[in-house]
């Protein structure tokens, strides 16, 4: 994606320094920085709760390496909720027996997008975080964070650095653990910006445009569906979710989204559209006459859309109404319908049937000299 261009360009930049040691610290809590400094208050709070977890799991491990694994988990945590302030949740204390699950923060203002936060300590080069199946599917963000230095009771204060972030939607995973290395990740100063966009409904709407360009119509249905959770009334959203429907054999589906959109949105200027398209799935379900009826209200909105009258036409002679087959395809032809060659070809197929030779060999011809593959 190009928007991602210069947030990896920085990142580069930022693993430059990360290397000599020259990052931005900021103390300001909602402020970019690129380290935070764990000490003091903060930093026992972080050590008793972590102890206190160690402590409730110990059975299952050895109390030190439970000690770190909570620290780490929790102290990542607080380097982003640091820097988001109030623009995320608040950090989770609780103790769980199965884990938080899956997600560590959500937008205040939409509790839909989640954030997964992982901490590692090791050295730049070679340091990984990984993640499962389920965060990725869970959340919309994952944010990295990283130490130089080992978890050590001992300490008395921490360097911790935000080695950046990743959109779970730039991730093709077919496994159920990814990972990834700093390199991977995007400059974490882009992240609020990123984040602020998926609050946006046409953000998500796009993504389901790309996708479905793409002929990937789960993953559009999925970023339709998200728009909508934002605005419910996208009505666009609605429409190509039920166009998706409608590409992967869905026709039940895909029907009851444009019946949504016909019923709230009458007066809506291309519910011609959505009259013809519900025609189309419900000719594919054998349902005839709803689909007639659903172009005929098509073209009452819209007269001259020349497909409605081809997809008209089709319906009426397979119901062996010829002459009005024979009618809906003139006009399709005389509006220049995208299907013109088969236009010609299928009313010369009926004018043949019925005997009207001259005719039906005038259709051929012309269906022959506009590119028709001669039969």
């Amino acid at each position: 994606m190009e928007w991602t261009i210069s947030l990896r360009a920085q990142q580069l930049d930022f693993i430059q320094r990360l290397k000599t040691k020259h990052l931005l610290h900021c103390e300001v809590e909602g402020q970019h920085s690129e380290l935070t400094i764990i000490r003091g208050e903060r930093l026992k709070e972080l050590e008793k709760f972590s102890w206190r977890m160690a402590e409730k799991f110990k059975e299952t491990s050895n109390i030190h390496h439970l000690f770190k694994s909570h620290f780490k988990g929790k102290v990542g945590e607080e380097v982003l909720k640091n820097r988001l302030t109030n623009f995320i949740t608040k950090i989770d204390y609780e103790t769980y027996i199965y884990g938080d699950g899956g997600v560590d923060f959500t937008l205040t203002a939409n509790s839909n997008i989640g954030i997964q936060v992982k901490t590692r300590c090791d050295e730049i080069d070679t340091v990984r975080w990984f993640f499962k199946e389920e965060e990725i599917k869970k959340n919309a963000v994952l944010v990295c964070i990283l130490s130089l230095e080992d978890i050590d009771e001992r300490k008395t204060e921490y360097n911790f650095i935000f080695a950046g972030f990743l959109p779970t939607d730039l991730i093709e995973i077919n496994c159920k653990q990814y990972s990834c290395g700093i390199h991977e990740l995007l400059y974490c100063g882009g992240l609020r910006s990123y984040l602020e966009t998926l609050l946006k409904p046409e953000y998500y709407h796009e993504l389901g445009e790309n996708y479905f360009n793409r002929k990937n119509f789960e993953s559009a249905i999925f970023n339709y569906k998200k728009a909508l959770q934002i605005h419910p009334y996208l009505v666009w959203s609605l429409v190509r979710c039920s166009d998706a429907y409608y590409n992967l054999g869905y026709f039940s589906l895909s029907i009851d989204g444009y019946t949504e959109v016909i019923n709230s949105y009458h007066t809506w200027d291309l519910i011609y559209l959505v009259y013809y398209r519900r025609g189309n799935a419900y000719y594919q379900l054998g349902y005839k006459e709803m689909a007639i009826s659903d172009y005929h209200e098509a073209l009452k909105f819209f007269p001259n859309y020349a497909d409605t009258y081809f997809k008209l036409a089709v319906v009426l002679n397979d119901i062996g109404d010829q002459q009005g087959a024979i009618f809906n395809y003139t006009e399709a032809i005389r509006l220049n319908t995208n299907n013109i060659s088969s236009a010609y070809y299928n009313r010369g197929l009926i004018r043949l049937k019925i005997g009207d030779i001259q005719n039906a060999f005038e259709d051929f011809s012309k269906a022959f000299n506009i590119g028709l593959n001669p039969i």
